[in-house]
């Protein structure tokens, strides 16, 4: 009942749809700043090219050690790309912040 609620409220949804969009931007251009190649997207996340298998899987493998979950995306054919979902502020934050610690 709640989610119904919440796909019927016109102005909750556009301010999701802005948060979103807003999230996704800056998270983009961070992932950039950071040396990895995100990849335009319009949706709720955001694929990342991290230019090898290894990069990706190290990543991968370092996010999960510190409880952030992010998609493997190898069954796609993609093993040098991961998936990661647009997150609040707050937790765009602590994932750059821990992918920064990663690449150092």
């Amino acid at each position: 009942a709640a989610a119904i609620a919440a796909l019927q409220d016109e102005n909750y949804l556009k301010e999701q749809q802005h948060k979103n969009a807003q999230q996704r931007a800056f998270l983009h251009d961070a992932l950039h700043t950071l040396g990895l190649h995100p990849i335009a997207s319009q949706g709720n996340f955001i694929l990342v090219d991290c230019r090898s298998n290894e990069m990706a899987k190290r990543l991968i493998i370092g996010l999960e050690a510190r409880h952030i979950y992010v998609r493997d995306v190898t069954s796609y054919g993609l093993e040098q790309c991961m998936r990661i979902s647009i997150g609040t502020e707050t937790e765009n934050a602590t994932l750059l912040e821990v992918l920064k610690e990663l690449l150092a």
